[in-house]
Order: C-alpha cells, then structure tokens, then sequence
C-alpha cells in the first residue's frame, strides 16, 4: 500500500509539471512562425544572401575609390583587406534572426474590428522580413528579394519598428511562458508580428473566439508646443511586454490618442435581403459583413448573382495559379467566358488578392457591355445615384458588406 501511495504521489507532483514543459512546447512551435525558417524558406534565404553580396560589391568598390582620411571618418578601415571583412561582416546573414512583420491594412477601422473580434481581417495576407544586429537594420520583401522603402508609405513601413530588447524577448522562453500564463496554448491559431504605424510593434494573438495584443515597441511621438517639439512615447497606458485582449488595446490607444476610430457600414439589411434570395451565402461567423472581399469570392458572389452558375465552361482552370479542382476555378471561368474578368495578366487571376470597390464596380459595368476604368469606377455607381460618395468613402477597405450594397442597388435598378 506504501509503494502504491507513493507512486501517486510522484505522479502527482511530476503530472503538472510535464503538462506546463508540454504546454511550453507548443508555444514554441508556435511562437516559430513569426521567425523566417532556415529549413524551410531556402529560396528567401538564397534571395536575402544575394541581396548583401550586391551590397558588399557596391560598397567594397565605394571605400576603394575613398581616400583613408574619409574612411576614418566613418569608421571604416584605411586598410583595404581589414575594410572588405568590415563590409562582409556587415552584411553577413543572421539566418535566425529574421523576422516577418505584418502591417494593417486599413487603421481607421481599428476599433471596430477589435470590438468584433475581427482584428485578424486588418492584417495584411503579404509581410516583409526585418534582421537587426547590433549594427545594422536590413529590411526585404517577403521573398527576400530587395526592398526598397522609398516606394512605400512610412505610415506602414519603417525601419524602427523592432529593436535589440525586444528580438530578445521574443527569444526568451521564461518571459514568453509569464506572458502566456493565462492563455491555453492549445487555443491559440496563430502568433504575428504586426505594425499598427511606424511607432508601434505588436504581438498579435489569435484564439479564435478571442484576440490579444502585446506591445513589443512603442516609438516616439511628436507634438508641437509653444514653437518647439516635445518627443515622448505616443501611448503612455500601454504596458510592454504584456498581452491585453485586443478590445482593450485598441481602447486605450483610440482614447488616448484619438485614432483609430471610425465605423464602417455593415449594411446587415441589404445583406439579409439577398440572403434571402440566395445570392448571398454566409459562412462560420454567419454573414460576415467585416469581412474584406478577395478577388475569386467577389467573382463567385457576382457571377452567382447574375444567375450564370449553371453556364457552360470548360473543367480545366483558365488559370495558372487557380488549380483545376479549387472550387473557384468553375467562377473564374465563367467570369472570363462573360467577359466579366480576364485575371490580372500571366494567365494569373490572383484569386487571394482583395478586390476594392472600383474593381467590383468594374465586374459589373462589364457584364453591361460598358468598359470602365477599373481604378475609378465605383464612382460611376455615385454618379448614378446607387450609392452617395460618403458611402464609396467608406468603401475604402472593401467588404461583404459593401459588396452586399452594391448588389443590392444595382439589384433594385434591374441593372443585371
């Protein structure tokens, strides 16, 4: 009976211990993801290492033609054989050291989507890969291949959006257990860097029916006082380092500094109108109306609701990167047969893209023989009276519910 007790005992005392170390090691896998892979992303590491060899080319060749004087100056050697392993070092790849971070798409509908539990819809699908030492930042497109931020909005990209401290937070197995203490990791469907603007890293965490926010990195903000700038972090009630549900985040920073904030239109009547005449079909989450569209189910819903789902078309996909059992391609065939869509170019429909709401308006003015500037024509729907310009305003991250306006208008105008 003692050797039994025992026994229950130990198993006992050892149980919770080997669930927390279990627990601690789906996190980890987890956490994984937002680190760029050596064994699996090969081809973005290959990119990333031809990208510094250029580099390391173009500026061997620059210290060479430098007088010592001027290479001093900036801390480079007068030595050509010491200055080239400075430049290699420089540009050497920390091939465990690269992150993914994922930007919003859309910040003036921040809160809304917080307080829907739909934070995850603002998140764009496309990253870029940051590494930072102690030396240097180096930022690249997804792909590895070279980025170049002069052709990109400063209010989503930024090359001080992470820092030393926090790639060591994130590395720290003890500090990142604390934070999660009160979350199950079994719950959790995926962990992303994102960047709420140029002065604020994030951790977002998504359960599924809830959704967290850690601040990773809260930058500088600038006000104008009295003719001078007073420098001090934007947010102040924002704990670092400690994961808030996204509602509560997002309030504090919407209350604090007045941002974020707006409503987008749902539209829920128009949408259970032609849910009720079966061109609208809902989803896991009902109809969904926060959604943003992508460019196949777009095409899916109009080609449904122009009544060609029966139409002929050919079993083979028209395109490339649409494979022939998906169940869009049977839409994107028929669209392309209409004349509806042609894809984007490259025989490629890129069916996971948004669409905005001048490229659905396009879809439907083609169905009707017209051949509309795709960039511009949702204001054709305003110049006819089937929305008013604050609504296409509002149209600016285009969603189910949007869509479910604009297929009810043109709907209600017989225009199909």
């Amino acid at each position: 009976m003692k050797k039994i007790f025992s026994i229950l005992l130990c198993l006992t005392i050892l149980f919770p211990n080997v669930v927390f170390a279990a627990d601690n090691q789906l996190l980890a896998d987890k956490m994984s993801n937002i680190w760029l892979s050596p064994e699996k992303d090969i081809g973005v590491l290959e990119n990333i290492r031809q990208v510094n060899q250029k580099k390391i080319d173009e500026y061997i060749s620059l210290y060479l033609a430098t007088p010592a004087y001027a290479r001093k100056q900036v801390g480079i050697s007068a030595d050509d054989e010491v200055m080239k392993e400075q430049v290699k070092e420089y540009y050497s790849v920390d091939e465990n050291n690269i992150l993914k971070i994922y930007y919003i798409q859309n910040k003036n509908y921040v809160s809304q989507y917080a307080n829907s539990n739909s934070f995850r819809y603002l998140i764009s699908d496309d990253c870029y890969l940051m590494e930072k030492t102690k030396n240097k930042d180096l930022q690249y497109n997804s792909d590895g291949t070279e980025y170049n931020n002069m052709d990109n909005d400063f209010s989503i990209f930024g090359f001080k959006t992470i820092t030393i401290e926090m790639l060591e937070f994130l590395k720290n197995k003890e500090k990142l257990a604390y934070m999660f203490e009160n979350i199950n990791a079994a719950n959790i469907q995926e962990i992303k860097i994102i960047v709420l603007n140029q002065a604020t890293t994030c951790l977002y965490v998504d359960c599924g029916t809830e959704e967290y926010i850690a601040a990773l990195y809260i930058g500088d903000g600038y006000e104008y006082v009295n003719g001078s700038y007073n420098r001090d972090e934007w947010i102040q009630n924002i704990e670092r380092y400690k994961l808030y549900s996204a509602k509560d985040f997002v309030r504090i920073i919407s209350e604090e500094a007045n941002v974020m904030n707006e409503t987008k239109p749902t539209y829920e009547t128009e949408a259970e109108s032609l849910q009720a005449d079966g061109l609208l079909k809902g989803n896991e989450n009902g109809l969904d109306l926060l959604k943003p569209l992508t460019r196949i189910e777009a095409t899916a819903i109009l080609v449904r609701a122009m009544g060609y789902e029966d139409a002929q078309t050919s079993g083979t996909s028209y395109f490339a990167d649409i494979q022939s059992d998906n169940w869009g391609a049977k839409y994107a065939n028929i669209a392309k047969d209409k004349g509806i869509a042609a894809g984007v170019g490259d025989d490629k429909f890129a069916p996971n893209d948004a669409i905005t709401a001048s490229q659905f308006a396009t879809l439907i003015l083609r169905n009707m023989g017209e051949s509309p500037d795709w960039q511009t024509a949702i204001n054709t729907f305003v110049e006819r009276g089937l929305i008013t310009s604050e609504q296409a305003e509002k149209m600016d991250l285009f969603t189910r519910g949007d869509m479910a306006k604009i297929i009810f208008e043109v709907k209600q105008k017989n225009m199909f």
